[in-house]
């Protein structure tokens, strides 16, 4: 179907701004491991574990899990011991049971300099769930930022633009938001930006990063805002319920946003 394909093409396109490259954390950027794990009983699963720490091992234990029709919410601790750094982590996530796609974020919960840093998980599961492998961020939260849990719920339509993208107008109501109006559209370059602006007029703006090819789920990247917004970043999921013959959806999404803005006076 062309509508899926040209949904599918901008997705990968804006992934193609936010590249999983390796770089130093701290002052210098976010942690970036990459793993590969695979079910070791109990609930758990293990492997290796390489990038910024340094080799090692990684075991995610699961939590909860929710099975859904084609979206499945679970959560878990993720323990990382490897020879330059080693932390644990409590995320929470979906794992599309169609495609095998992961997505989580959450944070580190032990002692140590990562304390309170944010986690954002992408990884790719096989058929049956048993193994996945893929991507770990763990980026610190400077002194005097705040990292809040995000909740939403909205209902929106989507529109075909001429230029073959599209553009989406929703309203909803979230965590630390209030209720919210958001607007967004594909740019000329593929991308898909959105504008989020609360009551107050306060702005949070980002990107979308991912998506499933039928729009089964989102993934949005928080890349700055206004007022108490300044400076915010963050990730969020959105999981869709899309109406074809209409264009009309409604969605639910979850993350974390972590601002600056929201601590200055």
């Amino acid at each position: 179907m062309k509508i899926i394909k040209n949904l599918t093409w901008m997705a990968v396109a804006a992934t193609l701004l936010h590249p999983a490259s390796v770089s130093r954390a701290d002052d210098k950027g976010p942690l970036r491991l990459s793993f590969e794990k695979c079910a070791v009983g109990d609930g758990s699963l293990a492997g290796p574990v390489a990038g910024d720490c340094g080799p090692g091992t990684v075991v995610f234990t699961y939590l909860s899990v929710e099975p859904g029709e084609a979206i499945w919410h679970f959560s878990g601790e993720y323990t990382v011991a490897a020879t330059d750094c080693s932390f644990k982590a409590v995320c929470t996530g979906i794992v599309d049971v169609r495609s095998g796609h992961i997505v989580l974020n959450g944070s580190v919960v032990s002692e140590g300099p990562h304390l309170g840093a944010r986690v954002h998980v992408r990884a790719q599961a096989n058929a049956d769930l048993t193994c996945s492998s893929g991507t770990m961020t763990v980026t610190a939260s400077p002194s005097g930022d705040e990292t809040v849990p995000y909740k939403s719920k909205v209902s929106g339509h989507l529109t075909f633009t001429p230029s073959g993208g599209f553009a989406i107008a929703e309203t909803g109501i979230g965590t630390h938001l209030g209720r919210f109006t958001l607007v967004g559209e594909t740019d000329a370059n593929g991308i898909f930006w959105f504008t989020l602006t609360v009551a107050s007029g306060d702005q949070v703006f980002g990107v979308l990063a991912d998506a499933a090819p039928d729009l089964a789920w989102v993934e949005l990247v928080v890349s700055g805002g206004t007022g108490r917004f300044e400076g915010a970043t963050g990730n969020i999921t959105g999981i869709v319920t899309m109406n074809w013959l209409t264009l009309n959806y409604t969605a639910v999404g979850s993350g974390s946003i972590t601002t600056v803005g929201s601590n200055k006076k």
